[in-house]
């Protein structure tokens, strides 16, 4: 009986992640993934692959890692200052 009881937590875990997941969800998240296909897409079709190049992955990894370490620190940064306000009024 312990073993079903683990499955059937497993799976409402399970299924409660996919409701969070898919209620995050907007009609820009929609078109970022369709633009980023559809570019990926075309390059790769594009010019019978002729087009690639040799991408340095420092680069790729600089152009993602700066950006998204400096929007969490600005979460950060707009969660403590609400968190503040709230404490002001109480």
């Amino acid at each position: 009986l312990g073993c079903w009881d683990a499955i059937t937590n497993a799976l409402l875990d399970l299924l409660a992640a996919v409701f969070v997941f898919n209620a995050m969800q907007s009609a820009h998240t929609l078109l970022a993934l369709l633009v980023s296909a559809g570019s990926i897409t075309f390059y790769h079709l594009y010019d019978g692959g002729r087009m690639s190049v040799r991408l340095d992955w420092q680069f790729v990894s600089f152009a993602v890692i700066f950006p998204l370490t400096y929007f969490i620190g600005e979460g950060y940064k707009r969660r403590d200052f609400a968190l503040q306000q709230l404490a002001n009024i109480k």
